[in-house]
């Protein structure tokens, strides 16, 4: 289905949805941008309450029906679609349930049409333990968005279990997002700092991972380390005694570490920032981040205290001229062209957001991330607080670029590394 137009007219991508949307016509059937979240549910779920709970879901949030299109320029119309239900896949054992899950929801989705999300169902072996996915693609939400999901679905689904209406406190429109998001910037501010970004970003450095065996054709891997609360309490002292924030501290332990491991000390690393920070913003489902590229340039030998300081005013220098997307600094850069991501090959990432929990009336439930089908670096890094069994690690590799070696000794090191900051 088409749908109609649904009163708002088009809005102006960002230029993260711009690269985004260019990369989906690219290969249509590339899950590397899925944002998907799976929760574990011990309980009856009521089938029929939940589809009204993604209609909805659905009805409220522009972006969730929105035909995403490379016009000039590029833009994101709300459609009126009709809800993409939810699919139900039943199975008859946990591990084909995972499966299930994780191949229905890496399925392609279609910018141009508006089919954006979906919904997963799998029961396993009965009605009292399912798995419930969500997907959306990244040009739609991130992960701030997929805990307002989270909510409003417990919410809706809830209401509608108890016969009556969920609660409908209008949500931000796309124009109302795009409005607070593209204010006007001082253009020579934006030039003092797009020369930084082609002087600083001039002929970065790919990473080389050393020569042990890859695999081709294989799907990520994924190495996940529980980090024990102590050690994260630990970075959290660490960094303010040397008045940084924890990011800074997690993130230098990750670049020393790749250093050591890679024999190299000048490299690019990317790493996500959400572009938030007002009632609107903060309420709005959408892709409201930007990929910042530092550019890491360490000293052989250097003591911790040494690493700080120049991984933390790499991050205040970077941070201080971000106000130019990713694509315009690699435009800046002109980097030599390959199959290689351009300036950076790795993205690490602090996730410091509390979860917010699948509340549906007579269940319990957990959540999990299944494991991606597709990456969008080669090499993805995340520190998560607020794991459903503590704190972790997560490495996420391609096999193809990235030897599984390489990978156990970066989490293993990593580990390690955490630790012992946290015991100065």
């Amino acid at each position: 289905m088409t749908g109609r137009p649904s009163g708002t007219g088009p809005v102006p991508l960002s230029p993260v949805q711009t690269d985004l949307l260019g990369q989906q016509l690219l290969d249509p059937d590339d899950p590397g941008e899925h944002c998907m979240i799976g929760w574990r549910v011990e309980g009856p779920v009521d089938r029929s309450a939940l589809e009204r709970a993604v209609g909805h879901v659905h009805r409220r949030h522009e972006s969730l029906r929105a035909a995403y299109r490379l016009d000039d320029p590029p833009t994101a119309e709300p459609l009126d679609l009709a809800p993409p239900g939810v699919t139900r896949l039943p199975a008859t054992s946990p591990a084909e349930a995972e499966d299930l899950l994780r191949r229905a929801l890496g399925e392609p989705f279609d910018l141009e049409a508006g089919r954006v999300w979906r919904l997963v169902h799998v029961p396993v072996g009965g009605d009292d333990v399912h798995l419930l996915g969500l997907a959306g693609h990244h040009i739609a939400l991130d992960g701030w968005s997929e805990a307002i999901l989270t909510v409003e679905l417990s919410a809706a689904y809830n209401a509608f279990v108890a016969g009556r209406e969920p609660p409908d406190e209008p949500a931000p429109t796309l124009a109302e997002v795009a409005a607070e998001r593209d204010l006007p910037a001082d253009p020579v501010r934006l030039d003092r700092h797009r020369q930084w970004w082609r002087t600083d970003m001039a002929g970065v450095p790919q990473l080389s991972y050393g020569d042990g065996p890859t695999s081709t054709g294989e799907a990520p891997r994924l190495l996940d380390v529980r980090l024990s609360p102590r050690a994260l309490a630990g970075v959290r002292r660490y960094a303010r005694q040397h008045l940084v924030t924890p990011y800074v501290v997690l993130l230098t332990a990750y670049v020393r570490t790749l250093a050591d491991l890679c024999g190299q000390h000048d490299f690019g690393v990317g790493t996500p920032v959400a572009l938030r920070g007002d009632d609107v913003l903060d309420r709005a489902v959408g892709c409201l981040i930007d990929v910042l590229c530092l550019r890491v340039r360490l000293a052989t030998g250097d003591t911790d205290e040494g690493d700080l300081r120049r991984v933390s005013e790499t991050v205040r220098r970077s941070f201080a001229a971000r106000e130019i997307p990713l694509n315009e600094i690699v435009r800046l850069a002109n980097p030599p062209r390959d199959e290689r991501p351009p300036l950076f090959q790795t993205v690490f990432a602090l996730q410091n957001m509390a979860p917010a929990p699948l509340d549906l009336t007579g269940t319990r439930s957990t959540a999990f991330r299944p494991a991606p089908l597709a990456l969008p670096t080669e090499l993805f890094v995340e520190v998560w607080e607020h794991g459903t069994d503590g704190p972790h690690l997560t490495v996420h590799h391609r096999p193809d670029q990235v030897p599984d070696g390489f990978a156990r000794r970066l989490a293993d090191r990593m580990v390690t590394r955490v630790e012992h900051l946290a015991t100065e």
